[in-house]
């Protein structure tokens, strides 16, 4: 069994190899072979991506896709600015090497001027990306100190939440609660939904309800009798579990 696994794990490394391999004899050995076969792949004057210098391309050999040519071909060489003088060197090009050479008619005849920066201009944007750069930083510190405060608080909640709360009251002892939810997160299982509870009352003591309905949102101020289940303790803080909710009042919103 190991030994067929590792035979397909081998076969499928070695198609991928010989994949990147003819990928990058097409992308690198692409204008030697547009050279080769000049007459089905010709070269083109096209105009460069920022729309300022013609340039010259070869179309790969591998593109299907005739339609978008400047995108699946190989850039040969830069030209010229100058329409009369990209034309000029692309056909001298085209002449020594014996290749076929297209221009098309939708070439345009003049393009972006080309306009050398000043040395203070240049200063100057150095000046803008650095500032940039720095309020980068500063704001990714302050992300960094966020979250550092936000995290200092919650432990430091846990731990009074850890050393203030006690278990309530004995187990089947039915008595009446007032308590602040803390969170509330509901379950879909194979009997429908059901709602973590989880409270603390004036004491600090956590109060736990795992049941059918929800009692609130947190931060909901609640009263209610219950059942105790159980005295249960969860990374280390007392939580009294509680069962059968009833004369349940939210103090914060109405139901």
């Amino acid at each position: 069994m190991r030994f067929y696994l590792f035979l397909f794990v081998f076969t499928l490394v070695l198609c991928v190899f010989k994949y990147y391999i003819n990928y990058k004899l097409i992308n690198r050995e692409g204008i030697m072979t547009a050279l080769e076969t000049n007459q089905e792949f010709p070269f083109f004057v096209d105009v460069g991506n920022q729309g300022k210098l013609y340039t010259l391309r070869a179309v790969c050999p591998s593109s299907r896709y005739w339609s978008d040519r400047s995108t699946f071909s190989t850039h040969v060489v830069s030209l010229s600015s100058n329409y009369d003088t990209a034309i000029k060197k692309a056909k001298q090009y085209a002449n020594d090497h014996n290749v076929a050479l297209e221009v098309p008619e939708t070439l345009p005849k003049t393009l972006i001027k080309i306009t050398q920066r000043s040395s203070e201009e240049v200063a100057k944007e150095k000046a803008i990306i650095a500032h940039q750069n720095f309020m980068l930083t500063e704001l990714a510190s302050l992300r960094r100190i966020r979250s550092n405060v936000k995290n200092g608080f919650y432990n430091i909640n846990k731990l009074k939440t850890k050393y203030t709360s006690s278990h309530v009251g004995q187990i089947d002892d039915r008595i009446d609660f007032d308590c602040t939810l803390e969170f509330t997160h509901s379950f879909v299982s194979y009997y429908g939904v059901s709602f973590l509870n989880s409270m603390k009352d004036a004491n600090g003591n956590v109060i736990t309800y795992f049941g059918s309905r929800s009692l609130g949102e947190k931060g909901d101020k609640i009263t209610f009798s219950a059942k105790i289940k159980k005295h249960d303790e969860y990374k280390g803080i007392k939580q009294t579990i509680i069962q059968r909710p009833t004369k349940i009042k939210n103090h914060t919103r109405e139901w």
